[in-house]
């Protein structure tokens, strides 16, 4: 977006927003069960595997958001309302997203980091004694 371009930390908060954007949006999808079918796609959302932080490549994600994003832009102009989703996603974008899409990736949750001493750190008697956490 022009905004994006008025700064380097401008262009990569605008990055993050869209990749969430996208992630909120193809999760929600899912969940509903939403199916496309016609010109712009076919199939239910989310039946390729696409579930976000599942290790596939961006170009799958996209394959699914394309498609959704083109199909509710025409839903809100059918009765008169902005794009939902009025950009479009060039090449320097889509690598911006690809590279955050493999760093989300790469993070695995291993452990509940609570600081050493906290009171709020019990024994969890189905784990064998690992401790788990309560708040």
């Amino acid at each position: 977006s022009a905004y994006a371009s008025l700064h380097p930390w401008e262009d990569w908060a605008e990055s993050w927003a869209h990749y969430f954007h996208i992630i909120d949006t193809l999760e929600m999808a899912r969940s509903l069960g939403v199916s496309l079918a016609g010109p712009f796609g076919e199939g239910e959302v989310g039946e390729r595997g696409a579930a976000p932080f599942s290790g596939v490549p961006v170009s799958t994600l996209l394959a699914e958001w394309l498609p959704l994003a083109v199909s509710v832009n025409s839903l809100n102009r059918c009765i008169g309302q902005p794009d939902f989703y009025p950009f479009v996603l060039p090449g320097p974008v889509v690598a911006k997203i690809d590279f955050i899409h493999r760093e989300v990736g790469k993070w695995r949750p291993t452990e509940a980091r609570v600081p050493a001493g906290d009171s709020r750190v019990q024994p969890d008697a189905e784990s064998g004694g690992a401790p788990s956490t309560s708040v």
